[in-house]
């Protein structure tokens, strides 16, 4: 994986990662659009990251909105003004201004209360004045809000204003979609995120069969990526003798992929759905050139049957080159 790019392979990642770069080349401002823990602030840092190229000067400010008390929120984006009942005694610069040339991001916009969606309504209202181009200095900034849902269907649950609904239509839309939708992606995760945890801990990469993975491609993940980081870090906690351990509430009988390799073995045979087939294909190839092509290796690795593993890559088409 590139810095400041989504992990995977499915086309809806590959859709965001050039998103990513092309947005982050642009001063408009964005909508990020997706479930809680599909990583919006992850995307959004991103394309603040490669449009300032690195420059850790130039700011973004992160408002976590349903951190941030009322009367604190206006504060924080309008300024404290010297005099003014209920402000400190002494003067704090607006948001716009303390971001000069770097990016706001308002995350969750859709779970504050509507006072809230005022003030940024009242905020936004004031971009294009202050970004005017006859301006002495014109405002260089920019915005990325992050909802959980379409803009026209929080309005209709009422959980959005429509004068701010109207006010972001306009925004470039980055929408990404929940884990469950794109499966083809955990594999890359749960290796992403097994390297990262061992080396905080400073261990060994535990070894990760293909019933584990298929165990935790099948879950319904319905806090997305932010769940399967929690499960990926407790699993390397108590993984012991070199191997990966799910967490018990995890773990059935037989995993999707131990009954896919017995039908095959037994001559039952049975077509594999695409996902699925992806999946397996991607883990075994990954497998093979772990262990040169060493077939008795890659095979103990994987749990299965030799000739299995053979039969199975051969109906898969992958083709077999050694280094």
């Amino acid at each position: 994986m590139m810095k400041n790019e989504l992990i995977g392979t499915s086309k809806a990642i590959k859709n965001i990662n050039k998103q990513i770069k092309n947005f982050s080349s642009s001063p408009e401002d964005i909508l990020i659009i997706g479930e809680p823990g599909t990583g919006k602030s992850i995307v959004a840092n991103y394309i603040h990251n490669l449009s300032v190229s690195g420059n850790k000067k130039i700011p973004i400010i992160d408002l976590k909105l349903t951190h941030i008390e009322e009367t604190e929120l206006y504060a924080v984006l309008f300024g404290y003004r010297e005099n003014t009942p209920g402000s400190p005694d002494t003067s704090q610069k607006d948001t716009a201004s303390i971001t000069e040339g770097g990016t706001v991001l308002m995350e969750e916009v859709g779970k504050t209360s509507f006072r809230y969606q005022k003030y940024i309504v009242n905020f936004l209202n004031e971009l294009p004045g202050l970004r005017d181009p006859s301006n002495d200095n014109p405002l260089k900034l920019r915005v990325i809000l992050t909802i959980n849902d379409n803009p026209a269907t929080l309005v209709y649950k009422h959980e959005l204003l429509e004068d701010l609904a109207k006010q972001i239509i306009s925004f470039n839309k980055i929408h990404i979609p929940p884990l469950r939708e794109r499966k083809e992606d955990i594999p890359y995760l749960v290796e992403h995120f097994v390297v990262d945890a061992c080396n905080k801990l400073n261990i060994s990469e535990p070894a990760i069969d293909i019933n584990a993975i298929s165990i935790l491609v099948n879950q319904p993940w319905k806090n997305n990526i932010r769940e399967l980081k929690a499960v990926i870090d407790r699993s390397v906690i108590f993984s012991s003798n070199g191997m990966f351990t799910l967490p018990s509430e995890l773990i059935d009988d037989k995993s999707k992929v131990t009954r896919l390799l017995e039908t095959i073995l037994t001559g039952e045979g049975q077509e594999i759905n695409a996902p699925l087939d992806t999946i397996e294909r991607g883990l075994i190839n990954s497998t093979l050139k772990r262990f040169d092509f060493d077939l008795s290796r890659a095979a103990q690795f994987l749990g299965m049957n030799q000739d299995t593993l053979q039969n199975r890559a051969d109906q898969l088409g992958l083709i077999r080159e050694r280094k």
